[in-house]
């Protein structure tokens, strides 16, 4: 899962949600399983993307999956971008299988 935090200024909203209706089809070619835009209600100019792909390898072929005009579109977004909080990437665990592989490891 792939999250990045925006800040938005009110006058800035119905351009930001037009880019991001770009950037959910962006995502999707790039291979993204799954895709949401999530405004924060505590503090309406604050913006989270989340994207979720199959897998860490499908993640770093995603740069190469980009079109020119992709990499434009997300050059444009990042004039949004929080300049204190860097793309956050997590990957999923299993805590059956997590539990299972640190008790072998424990001996």
């Amino acid at each position: 899962m792939e999250t990045v935090h925006y800040r938005v200024a009110p006058e800035q909203k119905a351009e930001f949600l037009a880019m991001m209706r770009e950037a959910r089809q962006v995502r999707g070619r790039a291979g993204a399983l799954f895709w949401q835009v999530y405004e924060d209600v505590a503090h309406p100019e604050g913006w989270l993307e989340v994207w979720s792909m199959e897998n860490w390898t499908d993640h770093l072929r995603e740069a190469t999956r980009l079109s020119e005009d992709d990499k434009q579109l997300l050059a444009r977004l990042r004039v949004f971008q929080v300049a204190t909080e860097r793309p956050q990437r997590y990957l999923a665990v299993d805590p059956h299988m997590a539990a299972g592989a640190l008790r072998r490891a424990q001996g």
